[in-house]
């Protein structure tokens, strides 16, 4: 119950990385509720079927969402809900799996590319997708039994061949 299933957010957080969030439940970010203050970076984390969400950005006064990116979102009714109308948030290179909406941003400074999308009810609601983000149109790994970050079948090659950035940060 509350807000902030896992992390209900006041003060100042530079890096959030390499955690896994899953199953939270709140009223209101089900993973992460950002209240007030600066996240810089949330990067290299798994969030697998929080509820109602696994990221809530509030509209408020000093509410500021930089860096998303290569993190994994699966199984959430909504993965991202950025509900703050001056977000300047930067979206990149997560992967969105089977969830009901993946992102649904309502702000217009936000920038969104680079990121995978693959099985979701929908993409992007508040604000069209990145030019830059990959639609799977099929299932795109060759197994379930290893790796599947690099293990992409042939004909979903096409697909993402390109489509990368390196945003040069070193994640140590």
């Amino acid at each position: 119950t509350g807000w902030g299933g896992a992390i209900y957010q006041r003060g100042k957080i530079t890096n959030l990385y390499n955690n896994i969030f899953r199953n939270n439940k709140a009223v209101t970010g089900g993973a992460i509720y950002h209240r007030v203050n600066t996240i810089t970076n949330i990067y290299n984390n798994i969030f697998l079927g929080n509820s109602p969400e696994a990221i809530f950005n509030r509209l408020d006064v000093g509410v500021n969402l930089y860096n998303v990116y290569n993190n994994i979102f699966a199984f959430h009714t909504l993965a991202i809900n950025d509900d703050n109308t001056t977000t300047m948030a930067k979206y990149y290179n997560n992967t969105f799996v089977e969830n009901t909406t993946a992102m649904d941003i309502e702000g217009s400074t936000f920038t969104e590319n680079y990121n995978a999308f693959w099985s979701n009810d929908t993409n992007c609601s508040g604000q069209a997708c990145g030019t830059t983000d990959v639609n799977f149109t099929a299932f795109p790994f060759v197994g379930l039994n290893g790796d599947l970050n690099f293990a992409v079948k042939e004909s979903q090659i096409s697909i993402i061949d390109g489509k990368g950035t390196n945003l040069n940060v070193d994640n140590k």
